[in-house]
């Protein structure tokens, strides 16, 4: 291993002590705490644009929704089957 590599490796493997300090320091502590408010009241909140109430009709779109994706290549191929047999009946 050389040098450099090995140093890196030491300097990643311990926190700065400026840090340590930043962490002590109450405003840090303040302002960790707020984020975790905010963040805990966003997830009170809805995160999907839509209800999820009604399983059934949760199923019904999701279905909707991958079935379309899933049957495009399906589609595409039969559309140019279909395009080039009709070519060559011509």
């Amino acid at each position: 291993m050389s040098a450099l590599t090995t140093r890196v490796i030491l300097r990643t493997a311990h926190p700065l002590p400026v840090s340590r300090q930043l962490i002590q320091r109450s405003v840090f502590r303040r302002y960790a705490h707020g984020q975790a408010e905010i963040a805990e009241s966003v997830s009170q909140h809805q995160e999907i644009p839509f209800s999820t109430d009604n399983k059934k009709a949760l199923a019904a779109k999701c279905l909707a929704y991958m079935g379309t994706g899933f049957m495009i290549p399906f589609i595409a191929v039969y559309w140019t089957l279909t395009k080039n047999k009709v070519k060559s009946d011509d």
